[in-house]
């Protein structure tokens, strides 16, 4: 029986209106999905104070850790202004496909307090001229603070000397 309501266009898959094959691009709003999946998947998020945030290739969070409403604004923007020239660059980098990793200080308001950490950025997939960048983010504070006390030790031990 034939649909008398909607065009044969509509109702016959070979002939349906669907994604143009040549447009290999995915909107915003498909990528924040996306993201939202990853993030809440917590993969690569299991140490303690580990977090998952997704980027737009251009530094624009898609998902922050903190929930939805956090989402949106420049990544850059929730560092110390001091580390914009380092993470503009880590993003493009990381845009281009490369992995990136660095350590940075990052103030903390109701969230542990101040904390170093250590940063991966990776290129997660790329369709069309839409790409995905995944920021792991690992407190290392504990670790950075141990090395500076060893660090202290010596040079105290070296004096004595």
């Amino acid at each position: 029986m034939k649909d008398l309501d909607r065009p044969a266009s509509l109702t016959d898959p070979d002939t349906a209106p669907g994604p143009d094959p040549a447009d290999d691009t995915l909107p915003i709003e498909a990528l924040a999905f996306i993201a939202a999946l990853i993030a809440e998947s917590r993969v690569g998020a299991a140490a303690p104070g580990a977090e998952v945030w997704l980027l737009a290739p251009d530094g624009t969070v898609l998902h922050d850790p903190a929930g939805p409403e956090a989402a949106g604004g420049a990544f850059a923007d929730r560092w110390p202004w001091e580390l914009e020239p380092l993470i503009s660059g880590a993003l493009a980098d990381a845009a281009s496909g490369g992995t990136v990793r660095f350590d940075a200080f990052r103030r903390s308001a109701g969230q542990g307090g101040d904390r170093w950490m250590r940063v991966t950025l990776t290129l997660l997939g790329q369709r069309g001229t839409a790409r995905l960048i995944r920021a792991d983010l690992v407190d290392v504070s504990a670790e950075i603070d141990a090395a500076r006390i060893k660090a202290r030790t010596a040079q105290a031990a070296c004096r004595l000397n």
